[in-house]
């Protein structure tokens, strides 16, 4: 049988390592913790023909999004078309899209850096009658 061998610098290391580690993460600002995002708010009516309305919003950090219709009236089995896109030079630079979500359903989930967006909210073929609605955007 062999004796394990203990030494006082292995302990040393095996203890101040993880210490150091969670020493170092806390200080950086680096990603958010989705459950520490912004929530903001945007009201408005889609319609058949109608153009996308634009709203704006700033993420203040690196970390994850995400957007969810919280109501959509008269009708709210209606689908509606959400896009989010980079502000650039005054318009929406759409980079990702869903043309057909509805009520209470999370889209869009991504990682985003610090920076200002914009969210479009259209009809993608699914309102067939004018709808209002409230999206949530949640963001670092």
């Amino acid at each position: 049988m062999h004796a394990a061998r203990f030494t006082l610098a292995g302990f040393r290391l095996s203890v101040l390592a993880p210490l150091l580690t969670v020493g170092l993460l806390s200080g950086c600002s680096g990603v958010a913790n989705p459950s520490n995002n912004a929530v903001d708010s945007f009201n408005g009516t889609v319609t058949p023909d109608g153009a996308p309305t634009t709203f704006s919003f700033t993420a203040n950090r690196n970390g994850e999004m995400s957007v969810r219709f919280t109501a959509i009236a008269p009708n709210s089995a209606s689908l509606i078309g959400v896009a989010v896109g980079q502000q650039i030079s005054g318009g929406c630079s759409v980079f990702n899209l869903n043309n057909l979500t509805g009520l209470n359903r999370d889209v869009l989930i991504m990682p985003i850096n610090k920076g200002n967006y914009c969210l479009q909210v259209f009809n993608g073929g699914g309102v067939a009658a004018a709808q209002t609605y409230t999206v949530q955007v949640s963001h670092p």
